[in-house]
């Protein structure tokens, strides 16, 4: 991910004042411990706000706010530069970029095999390599458990949008995007394909009618005050 061309979307979204945006992971899996993932950048919710964006790109006025392109240029072909090599890894396959310039909907999504896969895929989206040092982010064991770990698997992109303190920056604006950021918020849907949610063990979640859905909601300023901490252990049969 390029790193400018998130600061230059939050600092957009700053000058008009608009809503925020959501960052949405959601992973499926069956009880041979295979299924999907998906990461979505979705600023739909600011639709306008983006139209009015892209107009200005290249324009007098887009210039005066750091605007000399449209920053949603680049935002998609990184994913899709991405899925090229996440389809090396061993159990990835189908891994493509998501590129909804109608909704304005960025991201990428694949197919695993098995939950190492998926690990090695993860720390190859937010790490830039797939090798895992430490606690990976999921653990499945067979008949139907499955564990989130407390290692956040967006910790690098999540990083890039906060303003750094060099000492050059404007530390007025630096405030208030960095209260933006804060209000980003971030969604995890754990969704089973062939089974039932039992229990889980974190209470925040909220389990679907029919007992196949865990969404979990919180602002990025909740989850850093939280410690980034998402653990939690599902069974399902």
């Amino acid at each position: 991910m390029r790193k400018h061309r998130i600061y230059l979307l939050i600092l957009f979204l700053l000058l008009t004042q608009s809503a925020c945006f959501e960052i949405r992971e959601k992973i499926t899996i069956n009880k041979d411990g295979e299924g999907t993932y998906s990461m979505v950048m979705d600023f739909s919710s600011s639709k306008k706000m983006f139209q009015m964006m892209m107009d200005l790109a290249n324009t007098k006025e887009g210039n005066a706010v750091g605007l000399e392109e449209n920053p949603l240029n680049g935002l998609d072909s990184a994913f899709v530069a991405l899925s090229g090599e996440l389809n090396l890894i061993r159990g990835i396959s189908n891994a493509r970029g998501i590129k909804n310039e109608k909704d304005f909907l960025f991201g990428i999504e694949l197919q695993y095999n098995d939950i190492d896969a998926l690990n090695l895929a993860l720390n190859k989206l937010d790490q830039g390599n797939s090798d895992i040092e430490g606690k990976p982010y999921y653990i499945y064991e067979r008949k139907g458990r499955l564990e989130k770990t407390a290692t956040f698997n967006l910790k690098n992109l999540t990083n890039e949008m906060v303003p750094k303190k060099d000492g050059s920056s404007n530390s007025d604006l630096d405030a208030q995007l960095q209260a933006l950021y804060d209000d980003v918020t971030y969604t995890m849907i754990i969704q089973t394909e062939d089974a039932k949610i039992r229990n889980f063990t974190n209470e925040a979640a909220e389990l679907s009618e029919d007992k196949s859905t865990l969404v979990y909601s919180k602002t990025l300023k909740e989850l850093k005050a939280m410690g980034m901490d998402l653990s939690n252990y599902i069974r399902f049969r």
